[in-house]
């Protein structure tokens, strides 16, 4: 019994599996039997593919087994093991280098084409995934399930990532110059960390802090860092981590920081409800800005530094003056507290995310308003926990969400459709760094509930769009 059949690249051949396990190719033009497999499948085949130079084809069967087959032979070259259930959709992706598979265990699994080794196992679904098709650069998926749910996914290549591990406790929160050469992270371990290679090892160690550090900032080149958490704010040399200046103000921890796009300015908010706006050259306090009624959770400049945005556990997003530190505008409150804010590079949109990180079972949305106008543009939904940061590609056509249900996601900016889920690897998603071309993303993955685990960075060298 013929179960599926495809066209070859050049149309000239077809592809079949059947229920005898049995792959064959056949000559369109005669219809002769060409390559026949030298094995077999020991259950029914359910789908076939054939790689762009139609050297390699792949086939599934019933029990989750993949086999990748020498199309001038016919001979197995490897086989590939890991579903567990039937596979009912393959597709060669990246060139032909990758197979994407389909099955009815809910997930959706990358291998290497030329070894069978397998690769990202791609989980979101929650009921079998039946359909499954790949864009024509082959760089990214769309699977279809039977519980109703369509997911984007980017297919990376294995060298196309990589993660920078050392923090012994919880990472708060990640930073990263616009050149993409520098990343900065803040950890519950009371360090900053500096990392500038792939190499996995920190360039410098700050342990100027004396309680966790709850958040970091890095200029624009990268050069100079601004940390807190403990009551002061640090201003220190990236490259030495020799501490220019401490900013004591704050009547409690400092948990959040940003820094002006000249670098001239920074801003930290704390514990105790208020902003203080610094002279990052001289270390000098400038203004505090008194407004919010509970904890402040993130600050951000708008892009020519005049405007700040900021987000707080009393559920408001207010917009100041940066010279003057007169309040601009105070957003409707949110349903939840807000966990982080964002500027669109236009400086015409802000978002800010929510979620409960004292119960991660409420499911957080980001909120999208105009700037001027404090109008309602978009409303995102779709984490099934909180949203633990966000921010626009440099371009403004996406906005990015880290999850505390382990996704990061991408949404179109003009309709708030998501056009993307990236499954996280163990974790909540805390935090989330951009730089200035959109060509290097960096997130880090904390468990919420317990501080005291390692924690890791996962940098992706092409951002998902």
């Amino acid at each position: 019994i013929l179960i599926q059949g495809i066209f070859t690249g050049d149309g000239t051949g077809i592809v079949t599996g059947g229920a005898s396990g049995i792959v064959k190719v056949w000559e369109v033009a005669t219809g002769k039997n060409v390559v026949t497999s030298s094995a077999a499948h020991r259950a029914p085949v359910q789908s076939v593919a054939i790689g762009p130079n139609g050297k390699r084809m792949a086939s599934s069967d019933t029990e989750g087994t993949i086999i990748i087959w020498d199309v001038a032979s016919g001979r197995p070259v490897s086989r590939c093991y890991g579903h567990a259930a039937s596979v009912g959709r393959l597709r060669f992706a990246q060139g032909g280098h990758r197979i994407v598979s389909a099955g009815e265990d809910q997930t959706v699994r990358v291998w290497a084409a030329g070894t069978g080794k397998p690769g990202a196992i791609l989980r979101g679904h929650t009921g079998a995934v039946n359909d499954l098709a790949v864009s024509p650069g082959g760089v990214r998926a769309l699977s279809g399930a039977s519980d109703g749910s369509a997911i984007f996914w980017e297919l990376q290549q294995d060298q196309d990532s990589f993660t920078l591990g050392g923090h012994k406790f919880a990472t708060n929160q990640v930073a990263i110059s616009a050149d993409g050469q520098r990343i900065a992270s803040a950890s519950h371990d009371q360090t900053v960390r500096i990392w500038n290679d792939r190499g996995g090892r920190a360039a410098v160690v700050f342990q100027e802090h004396v309680a966790p550090v709850l958040c970091v900032a890095l200029t624009a080149d990268g050069r100079r860092v601004a940390s807190g958490g403990d009551a002061t704010v640090k201003i220190w040399d990236a490259a030495t981590g020799k501490t220019i200046h401490t900013l004591k103000g704050h009547a409690g921890a400092v948990c959040s920081v940003a820094i002006s796009p000249d670098g001239k300015t920074v801003a930290s908010g704390g514990q105790d409800h208020t902003i203080k706006v610094w002279d990052a050259v001289s270390g000098e306090e400038r203004l505090t800005l008194w407004g919010h009624t509970n904890v402040l959770t993130s600050l951000a400049f708008s892009p020519d530094g005049k405007r700040l945005v900021s987000g707080s556990h009393d559920r408001t997003t207010r917009v100041w003056d940066v010279a003057t530190g007169k309040q601009l505008r105070e957003m409707p409150p949110s349903d939840l507290l807000v966990v982080s804010v964002a500027w669109r590079p236009d400086g015409n949109r802000i978002a800010a995310a929510t979620g409960n990180p004292f119960d991660l079972h409420w499911a957080g949305e980001v909120c999208v308003w105009d700037a001027e106008s404090g109008r309602e543009h978009l409303r995102l939904r779709g984490h099934t926990s909180g949203v633990g940061a966000v921010l626009f590609t440099p371009d403004g056509k996406r906005i990015l969400t880290a999850g505390w249900d382990q996704t990061i996601r991408a949404w179109d900016t003009h309709f708030g459709l998501e056009t993307l889920k990236i499954k996280g690897e163990s974790w909540p998603v805390v935090s989330l760094a951009l730089d200035a071309d959109g060509s290097r993303l960096v997130h880090a993955e904390s468990d919420l509930t317990q501080a005291a685990r390692p924690s890791t960075l996962f940098v992706r060298e092409t951002a998902p769009e």
